[in-house]
């Protein structure tokens, strides 16, 4: 592993250890805080860049059962992805792209691209 990659490993893995703590004390102080979702989809994205998919998609779908929002469905696909779950993942990127209005130019064409191999992988 080039120092680059192993630099950014870290830095994912301090994200991780953030938002779990963040998880902690917003449910030990702030019960019914509107943002939890998103610090559930920022915990899914870090865990996803260590190479933990398979409990990423868990995360995911903590922050999706609180807000459907198309980053979290995004994350979710990706996830799934890594864990091999191709026909859920398919779904996940559809509804990220059913959703994502005001989404960069790149974040879409990156999903279809992906959709593309998927597709392609089940046939």
């Amino acid at each position: 592993m080039s120092w680059l990659v192993t630099i950014a490993y870290k830095k994912y893995q301090e994200a991780v250890n953030i938002f779990r703590k963040s998880l902690i004390h917003i449910n030990d102080h702030q019960e019914g805080n509107d943002e939890i979702w998103n610090i559930y989809s920022g915990l899914g994205w870090a865990l996803c860049k260590t190479n933990e998919s398979k409990e990423a998609v868990e995360i995911f779908r903590k922050s999706l059962s609180l807000n459907e929002c198309w980053n979290s469905y995004e994350g979710l696909g990706w996830a799934l992805l890594g864990t091999k779950q191709y026909l859920e993942a398919i779904d996940a990127f559809r509804k990220s792209l059913a959703r994502n209005y005001n989404q960069p130019k790149q974040n879409i064409d990156l999903s279809h691209i992906c959709l593309a191999d998927l597709y392609e992988k089940v046939g």
